[in-house]
């Protein structure tokens, strides 16, 4: 499971980013041009802008500078937003070609960077969206944030989802890792109580999750905990919940979960899902 605990010397995921900038780079190669400016999930980004982000940070982190940052607007919200922002706008109506070509060459360099490096530079704490972590971990963030964009772009498209490769589990399990911070803090169901998530996808086994309320606090439950509250739910409908391209009412609405227990617990839990900086 990807996380601040993981061993920095744990490498795998430098196979999970080669996984999806691999299948990442075969969309882009594959899309033609109105496909390149279908609108996504993500307010004001088209096709073109995720791939843009991705090769932008990409290459800033290869020591590459950056354009000045945009400005805030109605979805350029804080600071990490407006770097973001600034390389969507930095390559905003360049030829598609010149883009495909910069993933493919930046994506390559930090493959070729990332196996070089030492296991006292993964360990090294820096920077990263969630605060101060090793490098190692913040390389876990990259994998779940590039996955996740890779699907914003078959979502888009009208190509299925892609849940094959190592890169798809790592996401997940990534964004599993705080929902005890959405269940203690968001959701806060009472003393003693304890809530469960189930996400289901196709050819893998269910990542589940059950969290009980303890000093306030959420700590994963003890074996055979029954809970109050479980929420089910398919890959693609945690995924767009967790990092805010689906409301929990639209989710409800549609079908999309399925609930037992304390109704109202569990239509808490999906309302606060969204939880991704």
């Amino acid at each position: 499971m990807t996380g601040e605990g993981d061993s920095s010397t744990d490498r795998s995921f430098i196979d999970c980013l080669e996984d999806t900038w691999a299948h990442l780079s075969s969309l882009t190669h594959a899309l033609d041009e109105s496909e390149w400016h279908a609108p996504t999930e993500c307010p004001g980004w088209d096709v073109a802008a995720h791939v843009a982000h991705v090769a932008g940070t990409e290459a800033t982190l290869l020591g590459r500078p950056a354009p000045p940052s945009a400005p805030p607007g109605p979805h350029v919200r804080n600071r990490l937003g407006e770097m973001n922002e600034a390389w969507v706008q930095h390559w905003r109506g360049r030829p598609t070609a010149e883009l495909v070509a910069e993933l493919d060459e930046v994506t390559a360099a930090r493959l070729s960077a990332l196996r070089a490096m030492s296991d006292e530079e993964l360990a090294r704490p820096g920077w990263s969206p969630i605060g101060e972590v090793p490098y190692a971990t913040f390389m876990g963030i990259r994998v779940m944030d590039c996955w996740v964009h890779e699907q914003d772009i078959r979502q888009a498209t009208g190509r299925p989802w892609r849940f094959d490769g190592p890169a798809a589990p790592a996401a997940i399990e990534r964004l599993m890792s705080s929902l005890g911070f959405v269940v203690g803090k968001r959701v806060a169901p009472g003393e003693g109580c304890s809530v469960a998530l189930v996400v289901s996808v196709d050819g893998h086994q269910p990542w589940e999750a059950t969290y009980t309320i303890v000093g306030g606090r959420a700590v994963p439950s003890d074996p055979g905990t029954d809970p109050v509250a479980r929420v089910g739910l398919g890959g693609e409908t945690w995924v767009r919940l967790a990092t805010g391209r689906l409301t929990g009412g639209d989710a409800l609405a549609a079908g999309l979960v399925h609930l037992d227990g304390d109704r109202s617990i569990g239509e808490r839990i999906v309302d606060n899902l969204a939880h991704i900086p």
